[in-house]
């Protein structure tokens, strides 16, 4: 014993009495004889048991038991259980059935669980309706589903309840069973909550999985049984725990999520939907089979095969898929290279011929209204319309043809409100730049009523008016403009070049023309010699005249004067003033005979070296030749 009054080693030949007291062998409290080495209640039997009181036991034979003799088991391995032990574990029994009954009976009320499409009908659940609650669907390759699709949830800020979360918002009948089923990542700490509407009177709901998050994918599951009244709607789910802000904001997963319907069921349905084919039970009665129906054999070894009659057959299905040469698919005749659709009452017919042929014809009238041929070309409209293989084609019954440079041939009307035309642009009402009447604009452009063309300096305009506003009321059908700076050489508003005419005229106007100035460049030479002379006064109305001996000179009558300016008679308004000199350097002697003079009378008027005269050919009130100025 030592100091502190504790045995820590005694030694005796198994135990004495030592007053009233035992004395057996112990190091550090612990006891030992032949038989085996104790403390307390743990106990070591040197035939390889241990115990402790009867909390646990572990036999030498593979017996034992522990939780205080709740549970036990013998050396065969044959289990016992109390029924404090048989309550627990029944209860996850119960539950794996009731969530396997849900999903191998039950009707899946949401059918894109792990959100091929889309969100599976689930919505944002959030009664403060502040938007700090998001559901979005993205891809994520870790997600324990066959689409790697999954929606994340976040919640950025204030939400009700909790950090809110999603829901399916399932309308709730009297006595169904539906159960949700949902796979989500959640971080640890935080716990999935239920929230519902009236689930009907009587009704009830429960976990059947832990709700605890685990920050990896976990299968969580509740089940709602409705009651008997006053019904809403039910399952909406959110988290637990502190509010996310936008600085850390709550974000779980959802991988799978869906409520099966316990009380419908899918048996005797057969659903084909772009989320898969869902069977219920398919019983005896409902598969005929007959002669015509071969499974297997040795000519369709692992095949299903269909016979017509004749025993050929018509439809055949193994590892390879599908051959069908009879028969119909959704109203399409199946044949051996072909398949068609008619309607006999209208006489049309749709082909997809297996060499690649597609047409629609009427058969009884040999009429073609469409076909997408082998070559690539198509036709339409009977051939009003045809896209060869080559690139060319035509529209409209050929009125707008195109070849395969790209080049367009059009016949017809054509009607644009915008766009271009080889550079042009196309607007309201023009083809071109914008211009007015006043001259704003540039390059070209072409109006109803206006056209212009040339630049801002110069340019040319045609148009019900185009004299600008500050004429005061003027009106033009037509202006040219040059204000080109030009230093060193001439500007013309119009330059005219008329040749190869019986007569040439520059301008012809019905009215006066009005300008500063007309300067004439040219004259005509007219040599006289006594044997005729010609004169035109459309040439010129400046004459130089010589002779070569003294000539008496009549001027050219009022029928020769209308030909020279095209008229088949003169106007009785027809007036010309010309002038005629005397070369300076030449002798002879003229005299222009029956001239009217100042004084009306008629004279002859004597020309030579130096001299000029001036008339006026006249119409009125006769035809006639009137003196203006005479130098002589």
């Amino acid at each position: 014993m030592s100091w502190d009054h504790l045995e820590y080693f005694c030694l005796s030949v198994n135990y004495t009495k030592s007053g009233g007291k035992e004395i057996y062998n112990r190091i550090a409290g612990w006891a030992f004889d032949h038989n085996h080495i104790w403390k307390n209640n743990i106990s070591l039997g040197s035939d390889g048991s241990i115990t402790n009181g009867s909390k646990w036991k572990l036999n030498n034979d593979g017996s034992g038991q522990i939780a205080g003799g709740n549970i036990s088991w013998n050396a065969s391995g044959s289990v016992t259980f109390a029924s404090s032990v048989s309550a627990q574990w029944t209860t996850g029994i119960t539950t794996a059935q009731e969530l396997a009954s849900a999903m191998a009976f039950g009707k899946m009320l949401y059918r894109d669980p792990t959100f091929w499409k889309g969100n599976n009908s689930t919505g944002v659940y959030n009664n403060s309706g502040n938007g700090m609650v998001t559901v979005t669907r993205q891809q994520d390759t870790s997600a324990p589903n066959d689409s790697k699709y999954v929606l994340k949830i976040q919640t950025n800020g204030t939400a009700s309840p909790g950090n809110g979360g999603f829901y399916f918002g399932t309308a709730c009948s009297s006595r169904k069973v539906l159960v949700a089923r949902i796979i989500a990542k959640i971080p640890a700490g935080r716990n999935i909550c239920w929230a519902s509407n009236n689930i009907g009177t009587g009704g009830s709901s429960r976990w059947l999985t832990s709700t605890a998050g685990t920050g990896d994918w976990k299968e969580y599951v509740y089940k709602v049984v409705c009651g008997t009244s006053n019904f809403s709607s039910t399952h909406f789910f959110y988290i637990d725990g502190a509010q996310g802000t936008s600085a850390a904001p709550l974000v779980w997963y959802v991988a799978y999520a869906t409520v099966f319907d316990l009380t419908s069921t899918e048996k005797y349905t057969t659903t084909i939907d772009a989320n898969g084919i869902y069977t219920g039970t398919v019983k005896a009665n409902q598969i005929i089979v007959d002669s015509a129906l071969v499974v297997g054999g040795s000519s369709y070894n692992g095949s299903i095969s269909v016979k017509d009659a004749g025993n050929a057959v018509k439809v055949t299905l193994d590892r390879t898929g599908i051959t069908a040469v009879a028969g119909k698919i959704g109203g399409w005749t199946l044949g051996t290279s072909s398949l068609a659709a008619s309607a006999p009452s209208s006489g049309h017919r749709i082909v997809m011929a297996a060499s690649g042929y597609i047409y629609h014809d009427n058969p009884s009238t040999g009429k073609e209204y469409w076909a997408l041929k082998t070559d690539g070309s198509a036709v339409f409209g009977y051939g009003k319309i045809s896209f060869a293989a080559d690139g060319s084609g035509y529209l409209a019954n050929q009125n707008i043809k195109w070849d395969t440079g790209g080049n367009v041939t059009m016949t017809g009307t054509i009607n644009a409100n915008a766009g271009t035309i080889g550079g042009f642009s196309i607007g309201q009402g023009r083809i071109g730049s914008t211009a007015t009447g006043s001259g704003s604009g540039g390059g070209l452009a072409i109006y109803n009523d206006l056209f212009r063309v040339g630049n801002t300096i110069s340019y040319v305009l045609l148009g019900a008016n185009t004299f600008p506003a500050s004429s005061g009321g003027t009106c033009a059908a037509g202006r040219i403009v040059n204000n080109k700076v030009n230093s060193y050489m001439n500007n013309y508003g119009l330059y005219i070049d008329v040749k190869n005419g019986r007569r040439n005229y520059g301008v012809w106007s019905n009215a006066p023309l009005v300008a500063p100035a007309a300067i004439g460049l040219k004259m005509k030479k007219i040599y006289f010699t006594g044997s005729g002379y010609s004169i035109d006064f459309s040439d010129s109305n400046v004459f130089c005249v010589y002779a070569n001996s003294t000539c008496n000179v009549n001027l050219p009558s009022a029928s020769s004067v209308a030909s020279m300016f095209g008229y088949s008679s003169l106007p009785s308004d027809f007036a010309y003033m010309f002038t005629l000199f005397y070369s300076y350097n030449w002798g002879g002697h003229i005299n222009i005979m029956n001239v009217r003079n100042q004084n009306g009378g008629t004279s002859n008027y004597g020309m030579e070296r130096g001299d000029s005269l001036t008339l006026l050919c006249c119409n009125y009130p006769s035809f006639h030749y009137q003196v203006l100025n005479y130098n002589g």
